[in-house]
């Protein structure tokens, strides 16, 4: 029985507060408590009010906005163990399949139990200095600052594999899969495949590709030495603060024992999404 719900409503999304409302009025309607983060604050900025503490007190947490809030909300909220119900106002997403029109309907659905949770993978990330972070989407490892190309290594389970020069690399999982990595021209990969997608940003090779690996594969990207004057690289872990690294440095990638689970009311709305993103481009 769902009881309480935390509620993250993008305020980028929302400037006025009409989609909050709204929630509120539904919620209230239906006897749900809710809880949300601090007024005034959101998503992704220096102090934000989401309290992990106060997510996992709730059933289920409630991200109103897009593909982009979800995918923050389960990166400030990657120690709650809690499924999320992405609700979508914005354009046409793939991990959004309610939108505001069919919130009502949806929520009734919830109530009554006639839903099913879809298991996202995560990605585990060690990165220098003992630092050590979750991925729902990607792990993207890239230039900062002048226009260098870069060279690293990629090793699979403690193999060399190839090494790359190019504007940097993203490790991807399926969710990620339709993201920066699509835009990269990486493969897309069905969202509850355990695998992982190499994709090099725009590599300085005539022949280029993207690489899938089993879920299961341990990766490891090497930062070389050669570096030209000037250059700067850093990690992002799903769009985050960016972190610094140094000619030398690993960042080694691996499947997460962490899960992120979706609640999803029918089997092919990725499906019908990915068919209305290809026949719209």
């Amino acid at each position: 029985m769902i009881k309480n719900v935390y509620l993250i409503v993008n305020p980028k999304k929302d400037p006025d507060g009409v989609y909050r409302e709204h929630m509120h009025d539904l919620l209230d309607e239906r006897g749900i408590h809710y809880l949300e983060p601090m007024t005034g604050t959101g998503l992704g900025e220096k102090e934000s009010g989401v309290d992990p503490d106060a997510a996992a007190t709730c059933d289920v947490i409630f991200s109103v906005g897009g593909d982009g809030t979800l995918i923050q909300a389960a990166r400030e909220l990657s120690d709650v163990d809690k499924p999320f119900f992405p609700i979508n106002i914005g354009k046409l997403g793939y991990l959004t399949e309610t939108t505001m029109k069919t919130a009502p309907e949806a929520l009734d659905r919830l109530l009554e139990g006639r839903y099913h949770i879809q298991e996202r993978m995560r990605l585990f990330a060690q990165l220098p200095e003992g630092l050590e972070m979750t991925a729902l989407n990607d792990v993207v490892i890239a230039r900062s600052g002048e226009l260098h190309v870069l060279d690293f290594n990629l090793f699979i389970n403690d193999r060399i594999v190839h090494t790359y020069s190019a504007d940097g690399i993203i490790l991807s999982t399926s969710t990620g899969s339709t993201g920066y990595n699509l835009s990269a021209g990486g493969a897309i990969l069905e969202p509850e495949a355990r695998m992982i997608v190499v994709t090099p940003i725009c590599p300085h090779t005539i022949r280029s590709t993207s690489l899938v690996v089993s879920g299961d594969d341990k990766l490891t990207i090497e930062v070389l030495d050669d570096l030209e004057a000037g250059t700067q690289v850093a990690a992002a872990i799903d769009g985050g603060r960016m972190i610094r690294l140094k000619p030398g440095d690993q960042v080694r990638v691996c499947k997460s024992d962490r899960k992120t689970n979706l609640i999803r009311f029918g089997d092919d709305s990725f499906l019908d999404a990915l068919y209305k993103k290809m026949k719209d481009n």
